[in-house]
Order: structure tokens, then C-alpha cells, then sequence
């Protein structure tokens, strides 16, 4: 039951905060040392475990034979965990290009593209006027109609093989992983000093792999003479706490170890205190205010309430004369 001695205010409305956020619900009902104690220790708790798992830990996914069962405690720390939700609900439509069947490359572009880009060129045809070497800059890519359907046309602007304003023209097939993605495998060679020079391939959530033809423009067949391969920048909101892959799942536990479950663990623990912590503020505090009497007090104040409370009792005689409606004179017996 509620306490008169605090003053909840709202208290739906305090438990709600405290949902959204730990500690808020409390500051609300101004309770600012104990929201203090619970903002600060419920989100480290959690932020810490995130950092441990490489911010993969959190995410949520509920088909046959992969639940994240964990994710129902998380989900408690509130906002910080709740874009797993909207992120799990964006991924669903990408299931039929990766997701079961491996993270495949898509060929199709399904939308504009323009950002900085950094990799390699490689030559393979003769018209080619460039070696072999990294390259950065920008890369524009778009759909475009075409003789058979959409096309890809684009251009890339920058710097390479030491060349400053190198212009290339670009085309399909595009190779380009999904807009959405946790942490995909891109070849060590293009991400440069990310990578670790014994991994052939390392798993990053912040990159997107990008492959295209680079075509001679100027020819009558626009013939190709190379092709452009590298990664550009990925958002935050496309890969934080969206469902992981397999391979990227098995390659954090290869990297991390233990920690993986430590990381899970801090997590689930910061989910239940901040349960306690709403369960707090719709209901008020648990304990008593030093102020109450013990057992025996209560007991010793109960026996002398209920002893003033008694009636005189009467002898039998006196029942007797009073019954009659008379009374024995002094030293004598009633006649």
C-alpha cells in the first residue's frame, strides 16, 4: 500500500517516469537522493555493460530458435534499451536479403548515395589510365532508367595514387551490404589502420561495404576499366542495438570471450534494480521510519488500553439484591 509519510504525487505517472528513465520517477517526487542513487547506479551498471559486449548486446529478436530471452530484462532500464524495439521492427523487411541465409551483398541500390568514401581502385582493363592503389574522397551513386531497367550511374571525386582532383565515372553492378546492419566482415585492406594485420576480414559496425565499376566515359561503349572497392560511413541509428547477424555473433564471442556473458549479466541486473526501483516509486518506500514501537510496546499499550476499558465486575450477592430490589442492612441478613 501506498505511504502517507512521503508524498508520491502522481504515482503512475512517477512509476512511468522511473521506466523511461532510472531515478526520474524519483526526482519527479523530489526523492533526489534516492533518484540520484538509482540514475547513477542502474546506467552505469548498464552503459558499463555495453561497452564490455562492444555495444552488441542489446537487441532484440523473438522468431523459432532465436529468442533473445535477455532482452525482457533490459528492456526495463528504459529508454537506453527501447530502440532495440524500433530497430527489430526496421530490420524485419531486410530478413529476405541476409538474416537466415548469411549476409549476403545486395546488387540493387535502393536509394541515393552520396558520401565520403575510402579504399582501393583496381585496374582491369586496359583503357585504364590509373595503377592499382588506395583511394579517398566522395562517391555519388544513384538509380538511374535504363535499356533493360535501372541502371547505376555515379562518380567518384578525390584523391589517388597520390593524384589530388582524380575524377572517375562509375557503374553497375553495384555490391553494397544493407543500410541496416550491426556489424558485418569487410576485408582488413580496406579499412587500413582499424584493421589488425592478422584478421583477413574484421566485423565493424560504424563502415559499409560499397563495390562498383569504374567505366571509361569518354569511349562509344563505356567500356569498364577498373572497380572501385572500399566502405563508407554507416549512421549510428543504422547499427545501434539492431539484431546481430550470426557470423558477426560468433566473431564477438571469438574476440571476447567470457566477457560476452559478463557484459549480458550487467546488463540484466541493471534491467531488475530498476524493476525495484518502479515497484519504489508507485508505492513508496519499503521500510520503516524509526519512529515505530517494537512488539512488546505494542503489546504493553494494548493490555493497559484494554484494562480501563473493562467493566467493574459485581459479586453474586450484590446481583442478587439488586435483581430483588432490595438490600441487606448493615450486619444483618435480608428477611
Amino acid at each position: 500500500m501506498p505511504t502517507d509519510r512521503v508524498d508520491l504525487r502522481n504515482r503512475y505517472l512517477a512509476a512511468a517516469l522511473a521506466f523511461l528513465l532510472p531515478g526520474l520517477g524519483h526526482f519527479y517526487q523530489r526523492r533526489w537522493f534516492k533518484g540520484t542513487i538509482y540514475s547513477v547506479c542502474i546506467l552505469t551498471t548498464f552503459f558499463w555493460g555495453m561497452h564490455l559486449g562492444r555495444w552488441q548486446i542489446v537487441y532484440f529478436r523473438w522468431e523459432r530458435g532465436n529468442k533473445t530471452v535477455g532482452y525482457l530484462s533490459q528492456v526495463f532500464v528504459g529508454l537506453p534499451a527501447l530502440p532495440a524495439l524500433v530497430q527489430s521492427w526496421r530490420y524485419g523487411p531486410q530478413e529476405g536479403h541476409f538474416g537466415r541465409r548469411g549476409p549476403g551483398r545486395r546488387s540493387e541500390l535502393d536509394e541515393p548515395i552520396e558520401a565520403a568514401f575510402r579504399g582501393r581502385f583496381v585496374p582491369t582493363g586496359p583503357g585504364s589510365t590509373l595503377p592499382e592503389g588506395p583511394v579517398e574522397g566522395r562517391i555519388q551513386l544513384r538509380p538511374v532508367p535504363g535499356d533493360f531497367g535501372d541502371e547505376v550511374r555515379g562518380v567518384f571525386t578525390g584523391m589517388a595514387a597520390g593524384r589530388a582532383d582524380v575524377v572517375l565515372s562509375l557503374s553497375g553492378p553495384v555490391e553494397i551490404s544493407p543500410r541496416l546492419y550491426a556489424s558485418e566482415g569487410i576485408p582488413a585492406e580496406l579499412l587500413g589502420d582499424e584493421a589488425a594485420s592478422d584478421s583477413p576480414a574484421v566485423f565493424v559496425s560504424h563502415r559499409r561495404y560499397v563495390k562498383c565499376e569504374v567505366i571509361d566515359a569518354e569511349s562509344a561503349f563505356q567500356s569498364s576499366v577498373g572497380y572501385l572497392e572500399g566502405t563508407i560511413a554507416r549512421p549510428f541509428w543504422n547499427w545501434f542495438e539492431v539484431p546481430l547477424e550470426e557470423p558477426a555473433k560468433q566473431d564477438l564471442h571469438r574476440r571476447l570471450g567470457k566477457f560476452v556473458e559478463l557484459a549480458q549479466i550487467l546488463t540484466w541486473i541493471a534491467g531488475l534494480l530498476n524493476l525495484l526501483a518502479i515497484w519504489d516509486a508507485l508505492e513508496g518506500p519499503a521500510y520503516g521510519y524509526g519512529d515505530e514501537k517494537d512488539d512488546e510496546e505494542q503489546q504493553r499499550e494494548s493490555a493497559d488500553g484494554s484494562s480501563k476499558k473493562r467493566p467493574r465486575e459485581t459479586p453474586e450477592g450484590e446481583k442478587a439484591d439488586r435483581g430483588s430490589g432490595t438490600a441487606a442492612p448493615a450486619g444483618g441478613k435480608a428477611s
